[in-house]
């Protein structure tokens, strides 16, 4: 059966290959861009003269603005390439300071009970976290999504799972009923498995995965998938009618609960240095030293002079026209 891995919109998922490459890119390509025309604002610094008071800041302040706004810019997407490659480790601590201002490179508060568990936002509170259907379901017509066998895996559920692993052997061991709880507006989330007297027995049928036995810790701290721990598990996977090679599964999701909304709002200490003091100070800085560059207040001054001497013309001739008037 096809496993589905649960690690949307967590803070410790196990990122794969093209995000990593994309994150990588995305550094290389923006630091290199704004590197490349401040060495372009250096080049062109010869235009500028040192200012009346012999100071040299006129002459190579855009060139200092714009090298230090790469760094600024880049900050974010080298955190995510730290983050990607276990070199500066995530965490699942929870609040704004979370393990201590950049102790983690956990960029949002992971969730809880409040504003960032996507339980409470109505964008994500309406639907479930995630949906695990019977892939052998023809899903053909409309309404397969409810006619197919299926198990609902709630936000309130997915926000707190990583808190204890009681919220996780609760959800589990809980009664497969199709209306097991409501979610905002009155959205039942449930279970609809035919024959599963529980969550666990369900998400098996339908993955022939456990989805309870067995967490690995790799490297930082940070949880891996797809090992059990021992004889013990190996046992209740045999129990439960698990391939040996499928046990051991436990969704990162699950393992740490990080989830959150990717808002302002939601930012954890670290996450709001490196936007407010990185990303945001960085594009500031990038566009003051372009305008800088572009010698903008000098050109602006020159197209006023040239506006206050065109009004003046026409104000002339407007006064020369009066004065040859009738009785002028």
């Amino acid at each position: 059966m096809l496993v589905i891995p649960l690690i949307t919109g967590s803070a410790s998922a196990v990122t794969d290959g093209e995000t990593i490459w994309a994150h990588l890119a995305s550094l290389i390509v923006v630091g290199g861009m704004i590197l490349m025309f401040a060495v372009y604002t250096g080049y062109t610094a010869k235009r500028r003269t040192k200012d009346a008071n012999g100071s040299c800041l006129y002459k190579w302040g855009p060139t200092i603005l714009v090298f230090i706004s790469a760094f600024l810019i880049s900050a974010n997407n080298l955190r995510q390439v730290l983050q990607d490659n276990h070199l500066w480790a995530d965490s699942n601590a929870r609040g704004f300071m979370g393990p201590g201002l950049l102790e983690a490179s956990t960029a949002y508060q992971c969730a809880d009970a409040g504003k960032c568990c996507p339980a409470t936002d109505p964008q994500y509170g309406k639907l479930p976290m995630m949906t695990v259907y019977d892939k052998s379901c023809n899903q053909t017509g409309t309404d397969w999504k409810t006619t197919c066998e299926h198990v609902d895996l709630p936000w309130d559920f997915a926000c707190n799972a990583g808190k204890a692993e009681h919220y996780l052997t609760d959800f589990l061991a809980k009664e497969c009923k199709v209306k097991e709880g409501v979610m905002m507006a009155g959205v039942p989330w449930g279970c609809s498995v035919k024959g599963a007297k529980t969550n666990q027995d369900a998400l098996v049928k339908l993955t022939n995965w456990t989805y309870i036995f067995g967490v690995v810790e790799g490297k930082n701290g940070s949880t891996d998938r797809g090992t059990y721990r021992g004889d013990a598990d190996t046992k209740a996977c045999v129990a439960a009618k698990i391939p040996i090679g499928n046990c051991g599964l436990f969704p990162v999701v699950l393992g740490t609960g990080c989830h959150f909304n990717m808002v302002l709002s939601c930012l954890g200490g670290t996450g709001a240095l490196i936007t407010f003091g990185g990303s945001y100070l960085g594009f500031l800085l990038l566009m003051v030293g372009s305008l800088w560059n572009a010698k903008i207040c000098t050109k602006v001054n020159q197209a006023k002079y040239q506006w206050d001497a065109l009004r003046a013309a026409e104000a002339g001739k407007q006064v020369k026209a009066a004065g040859c008037g009738p009785g002028g």
